[in-house]
């Protein structure tokens, strides 16, 4: 059993095929003229008839210079025949793939179901959702690495002050118990700064490389919604709205052809009545002057029994199908 098409791949389908007519038509736009190389043939095979008939219609007649120049005729003759055979050769197929692509493009499915346009529309929401938590987990990541490397201790305080009692020590200072007492600090902070630094460094690498993985992800997710926003909820939707027509519109011309029933059951009364008496002849008509009103529609303003012209654009029932549409869950 064939698996039926979703409207995403209906239409990825669709731009594959209209791609693949492209190409053919590219190539037979500029491919020589089957017709154009037919007309050709058939004008050298006349052009040797009538050289022959000129000649008096028989070959074996002709001089030897006139026979050189039917040759020429011929060889010209058979050179449009090649051309056009090799021609056709390349463009037969092409034309049978381009009739084969057109046939296949016009039985592929685009209705787009209310499920399927809903199910879009969330997907678009867990998209942007997931995006959004792809990127508050890299910013943890960077902040993770920020930390890491702002643990670091810096041992500057220690450094100057060892350098103050190098300078008093250097001027004849007793400075030596300190001097020691300092250097030992000095010693540790480094240790511990060391320490720290290695484990920023770890701490670093693997975010680089989870940081790395996520904005892969959070590229994929950002090509998703666009090709969702810009390509297939557009189509989802117009797909949808043109199914909604098509059912309304079925719908219309049922109630339609109820009307038109009732509006000839309603003529041939009016012809029974004049037939029995001429002066009743507008009691059912479709005159100006009605005495029994009927909603007829010889144009687009027309008057029904309100005696209202009826709007096409009538701005409370647009809202109220957007209403409907908004409760169905479409996202125009």
């Amino acid at each position: 059993m064939k698996k039926t098409q979703s409207f995403e791949e209906a239409l990825s389908h669709r731009e594959v095929v209209k791609s693949r007519i492209g190409s053919i038509e590219g190539q037979l736009c500029h491919a020589p003229n089957l017709n154009t190389l037919a007309m050709q043939v058939t004008n050298e095979a006349e052009g040797i008839k009538n050289y022959l008939r000129q000649h008096g219609g028989r070959e074996e007649n002709l001089p030897s210079n006139e026979k050189q120049t039917l040759a020429m005729y011929r060889q010209r003759y058979e050179a449009a025949e090649q051309q056009y055979k090799r021609a056709k050769e390349v463009q037969e197929p092409l034309q049978a793939g381009l009739a084969a692509l057109h046939e296949e493009l016009s039985t592929l499915n685009f209705s787009c179901s209310q499920q399927e346009l809903l199910s879009i529309q969330e997907e678009i929401i867990t998209v942007a959702d997931d995006t959004e938590k792809i990127r508050r987990a890299i910013a943890d990541q960077q902040s993770k690495v920020e930390n890491a490397w702002g643990a670091v201790p810096t041992m500057q305080e220690i450094v100057e002050k060892r350098q103050e009692l190098l300078a008093h020590k250097e001027i004849g200072q007793d400075v030596d118990e300190e001097l020691a007492i300092v250097e030992n600090e000095l010693e540790r902070a480094k240790h511990a700064a060391q320490e720290a630094r290695v484990g920023a460094e770890g701490i670093a690498a693997q975010a680089e490389e989870v940081i790395a993985g996520l904005q892969r992800l959070l590229h994929d997710k950002e090509v998703r919604a666009k090709h969702l926003k810009e390509r297939i909820q557009p189509h989802a939707v117009k797909s949808f709205l043109l199914a909604r027509a098509e059912v309304v519109g079925s719908e219309y011309a049922k109630a339609a052809d109820a009307l038109i029933a009732k509006f000839n059951q309603l003529a041939a009364l009016g012809n029974i009545l004049t037939s029995r008496d001429e002066k009743d002849r507008d009691i059912i008509a479709w005159k100006n002057a009605l005495q029994l009103r009927v909603p007829i529609f010889p144009t687009v303003a027309c008057k029904g029994l309100s005696d209202q012209p009826v709007k096409w654009h009538n701005p409370a029932v647009i809202e109220a199908e957007r209403l409907e549409l908004e409760t169905l869950g479409v996202q125009l």
